[in-house]
C-alpha cells in the first residue's frame, strides 16, 4: 500500500498558494509524472485561472489543447468561460471572441453562461453592435435569457445615452420571466444620472428601496463612483444616507470613492474631514491614504500632503510607489524641485526605488525652471542606475529644450538619441517640437516637421494643427492658417473652438472686421459651440471698427448662452468706450464690473480708464482710479504715470490741483520705486519732466544741483562757491534712462560727432559771460561796483538761462536723438530675433559665445543673389520681413545704420566676414545690456527685446509731448518755470537734513568739509550716472557719442546759468561778499578749454579723453592750491 496518495485537490492547493504561475505549472506537469494521478476537470480549470490571471497566455492555450484531449469537450464551458474573462480583463477582446467562437467548433455546447460572458466583454469595451448580433444569435439558438443578459442589455443602452430604453427594459423584466434584481436598477439609475436625469434617478432608486431590493456594497459603490466622478458628491451623499437607514454599512470602498470624488470638486477640506470620520471598525489604507494625497498634490497643498504621508508611516501603513510620486509630482509642478529631490533621498534611504514616473516628474519639474543642464544630469543617473529611458521621459527633455529655445539640441534628441536607444517619436513627441518652432516663430519648418510626421505614418491630432494654426495667425499669416485648417478636414478632424479662436484672433488683429464675422457664422454653423474667449475676441473686433453698442449687445448675448463674462470681457469694452470718449459709459461698465461676484478690474482695467480720463481732461478721476490703482497691487506703465501727472502739471496754476501735483510725485514715487535706488523726484523727471524736452535739463538740475548748492550756501560761502566747481565738472547728468546702457564694446583710437554737438559746446563756452562780468570789479580794482556787477550778473545768467530753455524747446534734437537710437536699438534686437529663429536656437552655444558657422549659414540665406555680400536692397527686404512698423521706422535710416555697424572696409555691401563679426559684436552687447552673462540656455533674447520695445515707448511718449510743445510752446514755458520754482522749493526743503548729515559726518570721520563736498558727495549721489554716460559713450558710434557730449554740455551749461543765478540771487539779497576768485578761474579755465576743443571740430582723438577725464581732479587740486596755499580768497 502506497505510503503517500496525491489527490486532485492537492494540486488544486498547491496551484492556488503559488504565487508564480510558471512555478506552478511546473509543479502541474510534475504531478502529471506521478504514477497513477491524472488530471481532471478542476486542475485543469485551476492552472488555467492561473495563467489568465497573470497574462501567461501562451502557456494557458495549451493546457487547454491538452485538455481537450484529455477530458470530454462538452464539459469543458466553464474552462472556456475562464480564458475568456481572463482575455477580456486585459482587454484582449478579439482573443476572447475567438475562444468563444472555437467551443462550438470542438463540441463544447454553448450555454447563457457563455453568452452573457462574450456579451459583457463587448459592452466593456463598447463594442456594442456586435454584442447586439450575439444576443440575436442567442436567440436564434432557442437559449433563453436569464437577469444578467437583461442587466448587460440594460448596461449597454445606458453607455450608448440610452437610459430611457433601458429604463422600459427594466420596466418589462417582470413579463420576461425575469424580475428585476438590484443590479439592474442601479445600473439604470446610473444611467440616468449620467444623462443629467437626476430626478428620474432620484425615484426610480427610491423605487428599488421600496420594493426591499438593497443593493451589495459593491453595486452601490460602483453607482456613487459614477456620481462622484461627474463631480455629483452631493447627490452622492444623499443616496448614502439611504442606504445606511436599510442597515447597509459602507466598506473603505465606499470612503476611498467619496474622498476622491471631494477632492475632484475641490473640496479638500470636506475630503480631510471625512477621512478622519471613517467607521470606527475600519482603519485607512495605502489606497485611503493615496487618494487623499493625490487630491492634496492636486490642489497645491503639498505642506498637508507631506504631513499625511508622515502619518501613514507613523501609523504602521507604509507608502507605495503611487504615493512617493505622488508627491514628488507636485513638488515638482510648484517648482519646488530641491523638495521632491529631498523626498526622493528619504524614499531612497526607506526602499523605495525610483521608476520612470519618478524621473519623469523630476526632469519636467527641472527643464520648466530651465535647468535643462540638471535635468539631463538627472536622466544620465537614471541610466546609470540601470532604469531604462521610456517615451515619456524623452518627451519631459525634448519639451524642456524647445522651451529654452533649444529646439536645435530637441531635434537631435528626437532624432539621434532616442532611436539609437530603441524608442521612436510619438506624436506626443512631434506635437512637442512643432509647438516649440511655432513659439519662435519658425512656423514654416514646423510644417515640414509635421509632413515629416505623416511620412512615419504618425497621425496629427487637433491640437498639432491648432499650433500650427495659431502660429501663422500670430504672424498675421492668414492665407496660410486657413490652409492648414483645410488640412484639418482632410484628415478626418473638426476644428474645434480653439482652432476658430486662433483664426478669429488673427482675423481681428488684421483689422478685418467682416471676416471675423462670417468666420463667426460659419463656427456656429458648424456646431462649434463658442466660448468666453470667443466673445471677448468679437468684443475687441466690434470695439476697433467703433461699433461699441453692437459689441455691448454680445456682453448681453454671452449671459443669455449660459457663459459668465471674465475680466477680459469687461476691460476689453470699456476701452472701446474710452476710444470713443465715452467715458460714461466706460464709468457704468467698470462699477457693473465691480459690482460682479467673483470678478475684480485688472491693471489693464485700471490703465484703460485712468487713460481715457487723461485724454478728456477729468483729472480727478484719472487720479483717483490711479490712486486705487497702486493700492490694490497693480503697477502703472510709465505712460500711465506720465499722462497722470501731465494733467495734474496743467492743471496746477489752479490752487485746486496744486496740492494734487505734490500728492501725487511722492504717493507714486513711494509706492513705485521702492527698493531701486531712486528718490521720488528723480523717478517724476524719467516720468514726466524729461517727456517736455524744454523743462528735461532743467530739472534735471534741480534735483541735484539745486539741492548742493543751498546745502553748501547754508554751511558757508566759501564752501558754496567749491561746490560750484563740483557743480561744473563733476555732476553732468544723463537721462534716467541711460543706465540701462550697459557695456558696449571699443573699437579704435578716438570718437566722432556731429555739428549739433559742436554748437551744445559753443553755448556752453557762452555761459561762463556771467562768471567773467562778475569778476570785473576785481580784475579792474573796482571793489564799490561788486554789488552792481553781482547785480548784472544774475541777469545776464538769467537771460542764458531762459534763452537756452527756448532754444530747447525750438530744437529737441537730443529727444529725437535717444528716439533715433532707441529705433536703432529695437531693429538690433528684431533681426536677433529672426536670426535665432532660422537658426533653430543655435546662434550661441550652452557657454553664451556665437557660432561662426551658422552665422554664416544665415548670412548666405540672407544673401538672395548670391553675390556674397549683402546689399542695402538685401538689408531693406529683411526689415521689412521683421514686421515692425509699429515704431513708424525710417527703412532708409535703418539701412544706413545697419550698413555702418557691419561695413568696415566702407564698400556699400556686406561680406561674410563682416556679417559674422556684426552679429557676434550685436549678440555681445544684447548680453549685457539685459545683464545676462549666463549661458544661452537662459533665453535673454526676448528680454532684449522687450527692453528695447519699452525703451522706444517710453521715449514715444516723450515725444509726443516734444509735439505738443511746438504746437504750444507757451504752455511749455510756463510749465517749465512752474517746474523750475517747483524744484527750488523741494531744494530748499531737503537742504537742511543735507547739512545736517555731512556735518556729523565731517565731525563723526573727522574728516575736513572739502573732501566730503569734493570727494564723498559726488560720488554717492552721481557716480551712476557718470558711469552710466561712459558705458554709453563706449560704443563709439557718432550717434551715441554726440547724445552723450550733447547731455554733459548741456548739464554744463545748465549749471554755469541756473546754478549761478541762484548763487548770485542768494548773494545780492543776503548782502553776502563776493571772493570766490579760485573757483571762478578753474571754471573759466575749464569750460574755455572744453570749448574750445568742442566748438571747432566733430573728431576727438584718445588722448582728448583723457584731458577730460583729468580735468576733475586737476580742478579740485587748483582750487586747493589756490584757496589753502595762495590764499586767494
Amino acid at each position: 500500500m502506497s505510503l503517500r496518495t496525491l489527490l486532485p485537490k492537492h494540486v488544486v492547493a498547491v496551484i492556488k498558494y503559488q504565487k508564480d504561475p510558471l512555478r506552478a505549472l511546473e509543479m502541474f506537469n510534475s504531478a502529471a509524472r506521478d504514477d497513477g494521478f491524472k488530471h481532471n476537470l478542476f486542475t485543469y480549470k485551476c492552472m488555467v485561472d492561473k495563467l489568465g490571471s497573470h497574462g501567461k497566455f501562451k502557456a494557458m492555450e495549451d493546457i487547454i489543447s491538452e485538455m481537450r484531449i484529455n477530458l470530454d469537450n462538452s464539459l469543458l464551458e466553464g474552462v472556456y468561460v475562464s480564458s475568456m474573462k481572463s482575455y477580456g480583463k486585459r482587454g484582449m477582446v478579439q482573443d476572447a471572441v475567438n475562444t468563444f467562437e472555437r467551443m462550438d467548433f470542438y463540441g463544447c455546447e454553448l450555454t447563457v453562461v457563455s453568452y452573457n460572458t462574450i456579451m459583457n466583454i463587448l459592452v466593456e469595451f463598447m463594442h456594442y453592435d456586435q454584442a447586439h448580433k450575439v444576443y440575436l444569435r442567442m436567440l436564434d439558438k432557442g437559449i433563453v435569457p436569464d437577469i444578467y443578459t437583461f442587466t448587460i442589455r440594460i448596461k449597454s443602452f445606458c453607455r450608448t445615452q440610452r437610459p430611457h430604453v433601458a429604463l422600459r427594459l427594466l420596466r418589462n423584466l417582470s413579463h420576461r420571466g425575469c424580475p428585476a434584481n438590484a443590479v439592474a436598477y442601479c445600473t439604470v439609475v446610473s444611467g440616468l444620472y449620467e444623462e443629467n436625469c437626476h430626478c428620474e434617478a432620484c425615484n426610480l432608486f427610491d423605487e428599488m428601496l421600496s420594493r426591499k431590493l438593497y443593493p451589495d456594497i459593491l453595486t452601490f459603490n460602483k453607482l456613487i463612483n459614477v456620481l462622484c466622478q461627474k463631480g455629483e458628491v452631493v447627490e452622492s451623499y444623499k443616496l448614502v444616507a439611504k442606504i445606511l437607514k436599510r442597515g447597509t454599512s459602507l466598506n473603505l470602498f465606499t470612503y476611498n470613492i467619496l474622498i476622491q470624488g471631494l477632492c475632484k470638486d475641490s473640496k479638500v477640506s470636506d475630503a480631510i474631514s471625512l477621512f478622519h470620520h471613517i467607521g470606527d471598525d475600519l482603519a485607512p489604507d495605502v489606497v485611503s491614504y493615496n487618494t487623499l494625497i493625490s487630491g492634496l498634490c492636486k490642489h497645491s497643498k503639498l505642506v498637508e500632503a507631506a504631513h499625511y504621508l508622515h502619518k501613514m508611516t507613523n501609523e504602521g501603513c507604509i507608502p507605495n510607489d503611487f504615493t512617493y510620486n505622488t508627491i514628488i509630482n507636485g513638488y515638482c509642478k510648484l517648482g519646488q524641485v530641491h523638495d521632491a529631490c529631498n523626498l526622493l533621498k528619504d524614499a531612497e534611504f526607506k526602499g523605495f526605488v525610483p521608476d520612470h514616473v519618478t524621473y519623469c516628474s523630476l526632469i519636467n519639474g527641472l527643464c520648466e525652471e530651465g535647468e535643462t543642464d540638471r535635468a539631463f544630469e538627472l536622466f544620465d543617473e537614471s541610466q546609470r542606475k540601470g532604469l531604462k529611458p521610456n517615451t515619456e521621459i524623452y518627451n519631459s527633455l525634448i519639451k524642456g529644450l524647445s522651451q529654452q529655445g533649444l529646439i536645435l539640441q530637441a531635434l537631435d534628441v528626437m532624432n539621434d538619441e532616442m532611436i539609437e536607444n530603441g524608442f521612436n517619436p510619438d506624436i506626443c513627441t512631434y506635437n512637442i517640437i512643432i509647438n516649440g518652432l511655432c513659439k519662435m516663430g519658425n512656423v514654416s519648418y514646423a510644417c515640414i516637421v509635421l509632413n515629416d510626421a505623416i511620412a512615419k505614418r504618425y497621425l496629427p491630432d487637433v491640437f498639432t494643427f491648432n499650433t500650427l494654426i495659431d502660429g501663422y495667425c500670430k504672424q498675421l499669416k492668414l492665407d496660410q492658417a486657413l490652409e492648414i485648417v483645410d488640412r484639418m478636414w482632410t484628415h478626418g478632424l473638426v476644428p474645434d473652438v480653439i482652432t476658430y479662436n486662433s483664426v478669429l484672433n488673427g482675423l481681428c488683429k488684421a483689422g478685418k472686421t467682416t471676416d471675423v464675422i462670417e468666420t463667426f457664422s460659419g463656427m456656429v454653423k458648424r456646431g462649434c459651440r463658442p466660448n468666453v474667449i470667443t466673445y471677448n475676441i468679437l468684443i475687441e473686433n466690434l470695439c476697433k471698427a467703433n461699433k461699441i453698442q453692437e459689441a455691448s449687445e454680445l456682453l448681453v448675448k454671452m449671459v443669455n448662452e449660459g457663459l459668465t463674462p471674465d475680466t477680459i470681457s469687461f476691460s476689453t469694452l470699456i476701452h472701446g468706450f474710452c476710444r470713443n470718449t465715452d467715458l460714461d459709459g466706460a464709468y457704468d461698465l467698470f462699477k457693473k464690473l465691480e459690482d460682479r461676484k467673483g470678478l475684480l478690474p485688472n491693471g489693464y482695467t485700471y490703465r484703460v480708464l485712468v487713460n481715457g480720463f487723461c485724454k478728456t481732461g477729468n483729472i480727478d478721476f484719472a487720479y483717483k482710479y490711479l490712486t486705487d490703482m497702486l493700492n490694490k497691487g497693480f503697477v502703472p506703465t510709465m505712460a500711465t504715470f506720465g499722462q497722470v501727472i501731465n494733467c495734474l502739471s496743467k492743471k496746477g496754476q489752479d490752487e485746486t490741483y496744486g496740492p494734487h501735483l505734490l500728492n501725487s510725485i511722492s504717493y507714486i514715487g513711494a509706492r513705485a520705486i521702492t527698493g531701486a535706488g531712486r528718490v521720488w523726484f528723480s523717478l517724476w523727471v524719467e516720468l514726466y519732466i524729461n517727456g517736455s524736452t524744454g523743462s528735461i535739463s532743467v530739472m534735471k538740475h534741480i534735483v541735484v544741483i539745486d539741492m548742493l548748492v543751498f546745502t553748501e550756501l547754508n554751511r558757508t560761502n566759501k564752501e558754496t562757491a567749491q561746490n560750484q566747481v563740483l557743480i561744473g565738472m563733476v555732476i553732468k547728468p544723463s537721462n534716467i534712462s541711460n543706465l540701462h546702457y550697459q557695456a558696449f564694446a571699443r573699437h579704435g583710437s578716438g570718437v566722432s560727432t556731429d555739428i549739433q554737438t559742436s554748437y551744445a559746446a559753443r553755448i556752453m563756452a557762452i555761459s561762463i559771460i556771467p562768471f567773467v562780468v562778475v569778476q570785473l570789479p576785481r580784475v579792474f580794482n573796482f571793489p564799490s561796483g561788486q554789488r552792481l556787477a553781482v547785480l548784472i550778473s544774475l541777469i545776464v545768467a538769467v537771460a542764458l538761462l531762459v534763452s537756452y530753455c527756448v532754444y530747447q524747446i525750438f530744437q529737441p534734437w537730443i529727444q529725437r536723438r535717444r528716439l533715433a537710437y532707441a529705433k536703432h536699438k529695437h531693429v538690433i534686437s528684431g533681426i536677433l530675433r529672426h536670426a535665432q529663429m532660422q537658426a533653430l536656437g543655435r546662434l550661441m552655444d550652452k557657454e553664451g559665445t556665437p557660432n561662426p558657422d551658422v552665422l554664416k549659414m544665415l548670412f548666405h540665406k540672407l544673401d538672395e543673389n548670391s553675390d556674397g555680400s549683402l546689399s542695402h536692397a538685401e538689408l531693406r527686404a529683411l526689415i521689412i520681413g521683421l514686421q515692425i512698423d509699429e515704431i513708424n521706422l525710417d527703412m532708409d535710416d535703418a539701412v544706413k545704420k545697419i550698413m555702418d555697424d557691419f561695413d568696415t572696409s566702407r564698400n556699400s555691401t556686406i561680406e561674410e566676414q563682416e556679417f559674422v563679426v556684426g552679429i557676434s559684436k550685436w549678440l555681445t552687447e544684447a548680453r549685457h545690456y539685459v545683464g545676462n552673462t549666463s549661458s544661452y540656455s537662459k533665453k535673454f533674447m526676448d528680454e532684449f527685446h522687450s527692453k528695447t520695445r519699452e525703451d522706444h515707448d517710453t521715449l514715444i511718449d516723450q515725444s509726443d509731448e516734444v509735439v505738443e510743445s511746438v504746437d504750444n510752446p507757451g504752455l511749455i514755458i510756463f510749465k517749465a518755470i512752474l517746474l523750475l520754482l517747483l524744484g527750488t522749493l523741494l531744494a530748499a526743503i531737503f537742504a537742511d537734513p543735507l547739512v545736517d548729515a555731512v556735518d556729523n559726518f565731517s565731525l563723526a570721520t573727522s574728516i575736513p568739509s572739502f573732501f566730503i563736498s569734493f570727494i564723498a558727495m559726488p560720488l554717492a549721489t552721481n557716480s551712476s550716472e557718470a558711469v552710466s554716460s561712459i558705458i554709453f559713450a563706449r560704443r563709439k558710434k557718432q550717434r551715441t557719442s554726440s547724445l552723450t557730449f550733447s547731455e554733459i554740455y548741456g548739464g554744463v551749461t545748465m549749471n554755469n546759468t541756473l546754478c549761478l543765478a541762484v548763487f548770485l540771487a542768494l548773494v545780492y539779497f543776503r548782502g553776502l561778499t563776493w571772493d570766490f576768485s579760485a573757483e571762478v578761474l578753474i571754471i573759466l579755465i575749464v569750460c574755455v578749454v572744453m570749448g574750445h576743443f568742442a566748438s571747432f571740430r566733430t573728431t576727438f582723438a584718445l588722448w582728448t579723453c583723457f584731458v577730460a577725464f583729468l580735468l576733475y581732479p586737476f580742478s579740485l587740486g587748483l582750487v586747493y592750491l589756490l584757496d589753502f596755499v595762495f590764499g586767494w580768497s
